[in-house]
């Protein structure tokens, strides 16, 4: 998501001082004072030192095939490398939140330094001795330079209460979950703090009996997938699901992380669970911008719908709330009249699949069709696969990049079969009501820094 321009981006030595920080092994930009760039990698790609650190100690501790036989069979930790396994929550968690986390240089020499030699830290080292994660816990006077210097990097990774608006940034998320600190559980036993691994595992189980692609998608371990990793530390809630959810075990909305975990990031063109923790909230949904769980599922239901609910249920303030925020459905409104990356979320949101049965599908074309004009790529590209979920629409031959004239021919036959296919069951929205909704859009400049 990014603004329409009339060529394409300037992308020379992005790789070398932006991509290489995640995606090579050691990465060392090389820019050198005298112009020249010598960029070097240990490895292309995610490779074992990434994880594990520098690997030659281990190597010529293990030729021996004795020594390593000795060491596979010991349940010490071998010193010659990292195990993030073995470290503590915080760096385990730091290791994966070396890339997965965005974050300022810790000192103002940091950047520079990264330009020539890269990044120093090493699993199993303090992250923030070189950089600090963006969120609530950032001292102010630095996030004072940085909103001076550097707005953009907010307001592209983060929603305005610190959580993470874009994917690849998890451990963000993470660390502003309450389950990161240790506590006590219902049965005054101690909880564990949450980490990365709590839920994910870098190498496949030989007991997990899925194919390799199947486990590459999620990376979960097989013993947590599901809410098994959620119940081991809120056992109060296993006798009671149905209870606690309101949904019925099995159901979509029934799963722990379908309301504290919903897909309300934004990445690789598609929605992405958010990994901050959280229960719905309305109120935050009105003053960040950030969906909730509630209406990711409820596409046809508005915001004051889920007040509504979510007074009833636990009892939470409602909010003052527009005309329009209590009766059209929050999905719609986010896709008509919210910023580019709203539209782009809500694009995908419209098309997913585990939200028709809470849904229908009937009424969305409407809403749909606008988007395959959109000015931002992005949104139109998601809008065009949504369109082609959508039953009676999927011989329609959309192309996102094809001339505007192509575009809106498109989206005048979206509408045109809508009405032709129109019944008197009531719609969540109004059809005539969408041109007015989208003199409201929000056509701020929108960059996201995936």
């Amino acid at each position: 998501v990014r603004p329409p321009t009339n060529g394409g981006a300037d992308e020379s030595g992005r790789w070398n001082r932006e991509c290489i920080q995640c995606h090579a092994t050691r990465g060392q930009p090389g820019f050198l004072p005298n112009g020249q760039v010598e960029t070097r990698v240990a490895e292309f790609g995610i490779a074992c030192e990434a994880c594990h650190g520098p690997g030659e100690e281990h190597v010529d501790a293990h030729r021996n095939p004795g020594k390593r036989l000795l060491a596979r069979l010991s349940k010490d930790a071998d010193p010659s490398i990292v195990n993030p396994g073995r470290l503590d929550h915080e760096h385990a968690s730091e290791v994966c939140g070396q890339c997965h986390g965005v974050a300022a240089y810790a000192t103002n020499g940091s950047e520079r330094d990264f330009l020539v030699t890269g990044f120093t830290f090493k699993p199993g080292d303090d992250l923030d001795d070189s950089r600090m994660l963006l969120g609530p816990d950032l001292p102010d006077e630095v996030r004072d330079d940085l909103m001076a210097s550097n707005k953009a990097m907010f307001d592209g990774t983060l929603y305005s209460d610190g959580a993470v608006r874009v994917g690849g940034r998890e451990l963000n998320g993470v660390t502003q979950s309450p389950c990161w600190t240790a506590g006590t559980m219902a049965d005054g036993s101690e909880r564990p703090a949450f980490s990365c691994l709590s839920c994910h595992r870098l190498h496949q189980d030989p007991r997990d009996p899925r194919k390799v692609e199947a486990w590459t998608d999620d990376l979960l371990d097989e013993d947590t997938r599901g809410d098994r990793a959620c119940l081991d530390c809120h056992p109060e809630v296993r006798e009671e699901v149905a209870e606690h959810t309101r949904h019925e075990p099995g159901t979509p909305g029934s799963a722990c992380y379908d309301c504290h975990m919903p897909y309300t990031v934004y990445g690789l063109l598609k929605g992405i669970r958010d990994h901050r923790i959280t229960s719905p909230s309305v109120a935050n949904t009105v003053e960040t911008g950030r969906p909730n769980a509630c209406n990711v599922c409820h596409l046809d239901r508005s915001l004051g719908w889920t007040a509504d609910q979510l007074t009833e249920w636990t009892g939470a303030d409602r909010p003052a709330l527009t005309p329009d925020q209590e009766t059209v459905p929050a999905a719609a409104l986010a896709a008509l009249t919210g910023d580019a990356g709203d539209r782009a979320l809500a694009a995908w949101t419209l098309g997913w699949s585990l939200a028709r049965p809470a849904s229908g599908h009937e009424w969305l074309p409407p809403v749909v069709a606008p988007l395959l004009e959109d000015p931002y790529d992005a949104v139109r590209v998601i809008a065009g696969r949504t369109l082609a979920t959508l039953p009676g629409y999927e011989d329609l031959e959309y192309d996102p990049v094809a001339s505007p004239e192509e575009r809106a021919a498109v989206a005048a036959e979206v509408l045109a079969r809508h009405q032709r296919a129109a019944t008197d069951a009531p719609s969540p929205l109004d059809p005539a009501r969408i041109p007015e909704l989208l003199t409201q859009r929000d056509d701020a400049r929108v960059q996201l820094l995936e």
